[in-house]
């Protein structure tokens, strides 16, 4: 009887420690931004425009995201010389989805192997004056 409850004991400890694991989210860490592009079309197809990401790292923009076990997130950038800090909260929806703060939820994926993974996010398109840099009226498409 002794023997079994010796057997026993270790199984526990084992599974109790294997269950801590797995709620972890493979997001917690750190990472770095390496890309940043946008799709040519509007549902998100054809080729990506990488020309705005060239152009900021050219200016030696850098951007890195701390992810922690406690839902709290860090995001560091460094841009025109100048570092700034961004501190929130974060959570992962069971839709596939990467919340950081209430509101500003995308959908992310996480790559093979788990080494990086990529958000896609929507943006509202918006039409702006190229004289005076104020927001059109974009609703007739007329030219």
């Amino acid at each position: 009887m002794k023997k079994m409850i010796l057997l026993i004991i270790p199984l526990m400890i084992f599974i109790t420690c294997e269950d801590k694991e797995k709620d972890v989210s493979p997001l917690v860490g750190t990472w770095n931004v390496t890309f940043i592009g946008e799709y040519e079309n509007t549902d998100c197809t054809g080729e990506i425009d990488s020309s705005g990401w060239d152009f900021k790292l050219a200016l030696g923009f850098e951007k890195s995201l701390t992810f922690n076990k406690d839902g709290s997130y860090e995001m560091n950038m460094t841009e025109f010389g100048s570092p700034t800090t961004e501190t929130g909260t974060w959570e992962e929806k069971a839709d596939g989805s990467l919340c950081l703060g209430m509101d500003d939820c995308m959908m992310f994926s996480m790559g093979t192997f788990g080494h990086s993974f990529t958000i896609t996010d929507e943006v509202d398109a918006f039409c702006r004056d190229s004289n005076t840099f104020e927001e059109t009226d974009h609703a007739d498409s007329t030219s």
